[in-house]
């Protein structure tokens, strides 16, 4: 650091307090050209601006924060609260952190964004669009399978004990390859957004009895409900980010499909092994026929059938 010798005469104390006025200067600038485009152009032009902004700085400000804080990969919810706790605004503002099993809820119990602009007579800045920016993009930034919600922030106040609540969720996957899970599908059939995981989630809602292998189908449930899946949901992957269908060799000849896509090695329905997933091998694997395994009528039907309900899902919630 080029001014570490000029900083290191002062006291701990001293330096604590530098970083309130450091903190309170950054905020006055945020302040001061939003206000300069505001007045010039109006509070739908500034906004424009502030959220460009923020969509870029909150990536900055969390990946140094998840840096000097060494944290790995995915942190999950104490890894939040801690990077949270070091954000410029915690230096400035009252804010309470709850943790509730896997989600966290963020509370700034005081703003001086809105009181300044209190104190000049000005209406109060409009910030919830913003704040979902920021928010979600610092906490994915720390953990990626964070999702955030606005409870409370302006102009949708739900709780006047403070200024803004936001409440983070963490999902949770167990299965084969979640780390890596985030490639883009190539079909523009979905969401750019669309990644293994997030289908994931929906295929939870998805899967289905009727969707399982009928030899395993006796034993379907929602609370293993990936059992049976695996050469359907794997070739409609396939469709969804491309790449290539693997099969690992088990009893009777059959196989068990995952997928890879590039170095992407994930397989969504190894939960149904239990603990005997954690024995499954994923490498020198044969690669799998889509041909030869819809030359089975019922494979097909069911195929057929579990993305009729995936198009179906996007229908309704899209």
């Amino acid at each position: 650091m080029n001014n570490y010798n000029n900083l290191s005469q002062f006291s701990k104390d001293e330096l604590i307090k530098l970083i309130e006025i450091y903190s309170k200067n950054w905020l006055a600038m945020d302040g001061v050209w939003f206000q300069s485009i505001e007045q010039k152009f109006g509070m739908d032009e500034a906004m424009f601006h502030d959220a460009e902004a923020w969509k870029r700085f909150t990536v900055i400000e969390a990946g140094r924060i998840k840096k000097f804080l060494g944290l790995e990969n995915n942190p999950g919810i104490e890894g939040l609260a801690k990077a949270l706790s070091l954000r410029f605004y915690a230096n400035i503002n009252d804010n309470s952190i709850e943790i509730n099993g896997n989600t966290l809820t963020y509370s700034a119990i005081d703003c001086r964004v809105q009181s300044a602009r209190k104190r000049k007579g000005m209406t109060l800045h409009p910030c919830k669009s913003v704040g979902i920016i920021e928010y979600s993009g610092f906490a994915k930034t720390i953990d990626d399978r964070f999702e955030c919600e606005c409870l409370s922030c302006y102009p949708t106040i739900t709780d006047d004990s403070c200024c803004c609540k936001w409440k983070f969720t963490l999902h949770e996957y167990n299965f084969y390859g979640w780390e890596n899970a985030l490639v883009k599908p190539i079909s523009s059939d979905f969401p750019d957004s669309l990644s293994p995981r997030k289908l994931y989630d929906i295929l939870s809602e998805v899967w289905s009895a009727e969707t399982c292998a009928p030899r395993m189908r006796h034993n379907w449930s929602a609370e293993n409900k990936t059992l049976g899946q695996c050469s359907v949901t794997a070739f409609l992957v396939q469709d969804i980010f491309g790449g290539k269908v693997y099969g690992i060799p088990r009893e009777g000849g059959n196989f068990h499909c995952y997928n890879v896509v590039g170095d992407c090695v994930f397989d969504l329905t190894s939960e149904q092994f239990g603990d005997e997933a954690n024995s499954l091998i994923y490498e020198n694997n044969p690669e799998q026929s889509r041909k030869i395994h819809f030359a089975k009528q019922e494979k097909s039907e069911r195929y057929e059938l579990l993305k009729d309900e995936l198009k179906k899902y996007f229908s309704k919630n899209i």
